[in-house]
This record gives structure tokens, C-alpha cells and sequence, in this order.
């Protein structure tokens, strides 16, 4: 009977042990297999990311504003220059027409005789269009080629000749909306395919 008892220990103890190795097991598939989904998600997170940037780009070709978030106000300070730049989702195509909407407020004021509100794209070099004491809010078109001067992916507005801020002169620009072409079916400020591209560009280093 005592032998039969030591048996019976034996085998209860091979039984949990062959348990415990099987849960031990199985709690390693199962975490691998919760490793392998977060894996897969994160993964999928990362393609949908990149296609949603593919079909901002394939928007913005289709004529919209080009511009990113291109509707923040910019005021001149009498130091700043340029006092406002938007960025592009695009890089310039040289050779291909655009057309730009932009509405500003330029005054001369105290004695300021030779300040003008400028717009240039790509940089400082290729000259876009200037006002001068639009008395008041005014919305200027213009159509243009790209030239290579410059191709940094912004447009930049300067108080030429920039008066001091003891002058007082005004140079504010309001908005803008640039589309590739000719044809621009708007005269008001319309956001852009491309303004939630630096959050999106954001979420995805991060997930990397």
C-alpha cells in the first residue's frame, strides 16, 4: 500500500508538471500570437498613413489650393522680412503655370513714400505681384509660370523697402490660395488637401 501511495505521488506530480508546462506553453502562443496582431496593426496604421499622403497628392494635383493652412493672418512688425510665409504640399513644377489668389491690406503711413506690399514664389527671387495703398482689404489674382530662381516649396510676402515700425505702415495679408494653372473658381479663401499633411507626416514618425 505504501508503494502504491509513493505511485500515486509520482504520477500527480508528473501530472502537474505536464500542466504547468502545457499553460506555460500556451501562454507564450497566446502572447505571441497578441504580439504578431499589435505588430499587424501597427503595421496597417503605417499603410494607411502612407496612402492617405498619396491621395492628399493626388488631390492637390487635381486643382486645389496647393497651400498648407494658408489662412493665418500675417501682420507687418517693421522687422520681420519676409513677415509671412506659406508652406507648399508640392514641390514647384518649373515650366508650369499657377495661379495665385491672395488677399492683403498695404498703407503707407507717417513717412513711408516708397513702401509696397510684395508676393514671391519660391523664395525672394521670382517677383509675383506688389500693392500699395489698397485702402483697405483687397483680393489680387495672379497667373504665372515657374521659373528655377528659386523652388524652395513657399510663397513669401515682403514690406519692400521696409519701413520702420515707428512709421506705422500696414502690410497685412489676410489669406491666400495657390492651384496649378489658369483656372481658379473661387474668390475666397478655400483650405487645401494638404493641411492636415504635417499631422499626418507627425503620426507616422511616430509610429516608426
Amino acid at each position: 500500500q505504501g508503494s502504491a501511495i509513493v505511485s500515486l505521488k509520482n504520477d500527480l506530480a508528473a501530472t502537474n508538471n505536464a500542466v504547468a508546462s502545457k499553460a506555460d506553453s500556451s501562454a507564450v502562443t497566446n502572447l505571441t500570437s497578441r504580439v504578431s496582431t499589435a505588430e499587424g496593426n501597427i503595421t496597417s496604421q503605417g499603410n494607411s498613413i502612407t496612402s492617405l499622403t498619396n491621395s492628399l497628392a493626388i488631390s492637390a494635383k487635381a486643382g486645389t489650393n496647393l497651400l498648407i493652412k494658408s489662412n493665418v493672418v500675417g501682420t507687418y512688425n517693421g522687422v520681420a522680412y519676409p513677415h509671412l510665409v506659406y508652406e507648399m504640399g508640392e514641390e514647384w513644377e518649373v515650366g508650369a503655370q499657377y495661379t495665385l489668389l491672395w488677399c492683403a491690406e498695404h498703407k503707407r503711413n507717417s513717412t513711408d513714400t516708397s513702401s509696397n506690399l510684395a508676393v514671391y514664389a519660391g523664395g525672394g527671387s521670382q517677383a509675383l505681384q506688389s500693392v500699395v495703398n489698397t485702402n483697405g482689404k483687397v483680393v489680387n489674382k495672379v497667373t504665372f509660370t515657374k521659373n528655377s530662381s528659386g523652388v524652395a516649396k513657399v510663397i513669401n510676402f515682403y514690406m519692400i523697402n521696409r519701413p520702420s515700425a515707428a512709421q506705422g505702415s500696414i502690410g497685412t495679408v489676410y489669406w491666400a490660395v495657390l492651384v496649378k494653372g489658369n483656372l481658379i473658381t473661387t474668390d475666397t479663401w478655400i483650405p487645401s488637401s494638404y493641411d492636415y499633411l504635417p499631422d499626418v507626416t507627425a503620426n507616422a514618425s511616430a509610429i516608426t
